[in-house]
């Protein structure tokens, strides 16, 4: 199914579905998306565990690749972000702070994400 354009926004739709689909850029004759230069790229992590602490609360930890080459061999590095998540009335807000009750959760975060990303860089012959 297409998308609308701006101008056949239904009258009885939401401000918020308004908002969306006023926003769409549009479709280029390939059916992608025609995103310009001055955009920036998003870079996403590759994996992430996040626990709850208590109602709109959450920690989390973001996983992220990093391709190096060393003597001619290309790999993969990892490294870890954590943060916590928590709803205001503004929407979500994040912060690196915790409280002395969260570090347990972040440890079981870390722990988790240091499993994961030691058991990517198994291999027979590493090179470093």
């Amino acid at each position: 199914m297409g998308r609308k354009r701006k101008d056949e926004v239904p009258q009885d739709a939401t401000a918020a579905e308004q908002t969306s689909v006023a926003t769409l850029p549009e479709p280029s004759q390939n059916g992608n998306h025609e995103t310009q230069a001055s955009e920036p790229v998003t870079n996403r992590p590759c994996k992430s565990f996040s626990c709850a602490i208590s109602a709109g609360v959450y920690c989390e930890v973001s996983i992220w690749p990093k391709e190096l080459t060393h003597e001619g061999r290309t790999f993969t590095v990892f490294s870890a972000t954590l943060r916590k998540n928590y709803k205001t009335d503004n929407g979500w807000r994040n912060t690196q702070s915790l409280r002395g009750s969260e570090l347990f959760i972040a440890r079981h975060l870390l722990e988790a994400a240091e499993k994961w990303i030691l058991a990517q860089r198994t291999e027979e012959d590493p090179p470093f």
